[in-house]
């Protein structure tokens, strides 16, 4: 697939919801032109359209984000709740190959990315920033917009560190970290 043509079925979609979006049950992907896309930041184009004319690979990219995200000079230790790295090299491995033997791939396919701790994600606790949510227990479904970007391929890194509950204007979180960005 060209990058043109990943950029327009990204493009042509829309993405809603009903109530809180981090919320497995609540939020819903709509596309009419592709069930499995979803609208993007133009900062992915590039690395998609990379990987589709074989000028990186999705291992490439995943090594790259693993490297940052374990750099001890680097923001990773504050940034990350939890890191995925022997999921999401597999799973790029597997993108690549798949890639490599002309199979279709979803619009994502091997774009590393991060979920927020705001996110539900199957099987895993969702503190939102918060030591009172420990002991809640793990999701029992993928938030939406988890399922969403699973479905188009993406790799996920990891869980983000946050304000907790989302609710700082000032992006302190003395519980987790406090992140510089």
């Amino acid at each position: 697939m060209q990058a043109n043509e990943i950029k327009k079925q990204i493009s042509s979609c829309s993405f809603t919801h009903r109530g809180p979006l981090f919320r497995s049950e609540t939020a819903k992907t709509q596309c009419p032109k592709r069930k499995d896309a979803l609208p993007m930041l133009p900062a992915a184009s590039p690395l998609l359209a990379d990987m589709a004319e074989g000028r990186t690979t999705a291992t490439r990219l995943v090594e790259t984000a693993l490297a940052h995200a374990t750099d001890p000079a680097g923001e990773g230790v504050r940034v990350f709740t939890a890191l995925y790295a022997d999921q999401a090299m597999a799973q790029a491995a597997a993108f690549d190959q798949a890639r490599a033997a002309g199979i279709s791939l979803p619009p994502l396919a091997g774009l590393p990315v991060t979920i927020k701790d705001l996110f539900d994600e199957a099987g895993r606790e969702t503190l939102a920033g918060s030591v009172a949510s420990h002991g809640e227990g793990p999701a029992a479904q993928d938030a939406a917009a988890v399922a969403a970007l699973r479905r188009a391929g993406a790799i996920i890194l990891g869980r983000t560190t946050m304000t907790e509950y989302a609710f700082s204007g000032l992006g302190l979180n003395p519980h987790t970290g406090t992140p510089r960005n």
